[in-house]
Order: C-alpha cells, then structure tokens, then sequence
C-alpha cells in the first residue's frame, strides 16, 4: 500500500490526500470524504469483438467515517473482486487516518519565472515528464480578481523552468546548463505559497497578489511552511471560517490551535443557522 500527498495545480486548489493499492486508489481533498477508484477495463466499443478496452482507474464509491459507502451507479468490468478492493482502501484509510497529512511527492516543479527567478507555480509531478510543456498559470476562477493576478503574472512572466527540489528545499535548475543561470537555487528563492509576491515591481501588484493570496489562506496553510508564514496565513483566514474547517484536517502544523479550534466552531454555528 503506497501512501503519500500531490499538490492541485494550475490552479492551486489545495493539496490531494492518495492511498493507493495494485488495484485501486482512494482520494481525499479534506481528509475526512474519500473517492475510491479501481482500475477497471472499459469498454472497448462497438465493433471490438474480443478486443479488450484500457485499464484505466474508475469512480467506484465515495467513503467517509460519518456516512459510511455510497456507490456510483455504473462501474466498468474488473478483473478481480471489487468489493474486497474497496474494502481493503477502507481499512487503509481508517489505519491512517492519524498519518493524516502524507507526506508530499511532487518533488519536480515547473515554474513561471521573472528573468531567473521562480515566480509562480505551475506543475509538479514525483518524476520529470515527458512532455514538459504546461500551460499558463491560472488563479482560481472562483476569485473576484482572478483576471487581474493572472494578468500581472503574465505581464512578469520571461518564460519557464522545471526544477527537483531538496529536501532542504533548495531546487536544481534541470536546464541550467543550457540557458547559463546557476545549476541549484536556494530554498528561500522558491515563494512558499506558490506565488512570489515580491516578483513583482510595483507596489499596486504587489497588493493585488498578496491580497488574492489572503482570499486563499486557508488552503495555503495545507502546505509545508515557516512558522512566521502560517501564522500571518491563520491569521487572513480570519474571515474564512468553512473554508478553514474543511481543510484543517489536512494543515501540517498550527501555530494558533485556538484560533483554529473557535473558527471550526463558527464555521458549524454558521452552518446550523
């Protein structure tokens, strides 16, 4: 059974809980509501005759704690027992839940860069793809200045890096060679909320990114960070109390559990009333 953690990106959305089996895997976003998902073969189509389709992952069920197993209504043919392989990504869970969160495997990370600087995060993956290219980087849609930060980014933007970070956090530059800058950057060189706010010249975008970043403080602190950041990151997710009680289960560390505690408080009293 392999367990570790994968940031969602482009746009940062938080970071994906995966326990994974040889026959399956369970997802989580919150630590508390799984996805279980079995490879399975799909079908191969019409005119296939004995021609098997790809084995591919499915949505199977979705799982918590609290509610217990509730199926999807169509899942396609498995070459073994998929209510045993369900069973065994539920008992992995329940056993690892006090793990919660995995440890995060996405060590090669594209970034956005302003001259030789990483500025703003758009993959990362546990292996150097393929296929490097990636798209623009994207702020979250649902935000009211998305255009604007996205904007800015672009308009700073002098073109894009992959780098394998240490575990020190400092990144090798996996093309230095070939463009001439420095082959290993130091750890403080990479933002720790994805998104250098100092990149950026003037002062007016500055606000702007820091601003967007507050808007999204409480999934920021679900990432590893110094503890002056996540204390200012608690502190901007003040005025997002559901949003810091659906991702808490999944924050690294807290430097105010009080205030951690009263916001999941007012996040139930909200939703009672």
């Amino acid at each position: 059974m392999r367990r570790y953690a994968r940031r969602r990106l482009n746009p940062y959305r938080g970071v994906e809980q995966v326990i994974e089996s040889d026959s399956g895997r369970a997802l989580s976003v919150d630590g508390r509501n799984w996805e279980l998902q079995l490879l399975a073969r799909r079908p191969a189509g019409w005119g296939s005759l004995n021609r098997q389709g790809a084995l591919d992952y499915a949505r199977y069920a979705v799982w918590s704690r609290t509610e217990g197993l509730a199926r999807f209504p169509y899942f396609p043919a498995t070459e073994f027992d998929a209510t045993a392989a369900a069973g065994l990504l539920i008992a992995a869970i329940a056993g690892h839940e006090a793990d919660l969160p995995l440890a995060l495997i996405d060590s090669y990370e594209c970034w956005c860069c302003a001259d030789a600087r990483p500025m703003a995060l758009l993959a990362a993956a546990n292996a150097l793809p393929e296929h490097r290219s990636v798209p623009r980087w994207r702020a979250l849609p649902d935000d009211p200045q998305a255009a604007e930060v996205e904007e800015r980014v672009r308009r700073a933007s002098t073109g894009t890096h992959w780098f394998r970070r240490a575990a020190d956090g400092s990144g090798e530059q996996l093309d230095a060679a070939a463009l001439g800058q420095p082959p290993s950057l130091p750890a403080a060189a990479f933002a720790e909320c994805l998104l250098a706010v100092d990149a950026f010249d003037l002062a007016s975008d500055r606000s702007l990114i820091s601003a967007y970043l507050e808007r999204q403080a409480a999934r920021l602190l679900m990432l590893p960070l110094s503890a002056a950041t996540r204390a200012a990151l608690e502190q901007a997710a003040i005025g997002d109390a559901p949003g810091v009680a659906h991702y808490c289960r999944l924050y690294p560390a807290q430097e105010d559990p009080g205030l951690i505690t009263r916001l999941q408080v007012e996040a139930r009293l909200r939703a009672s009333a």
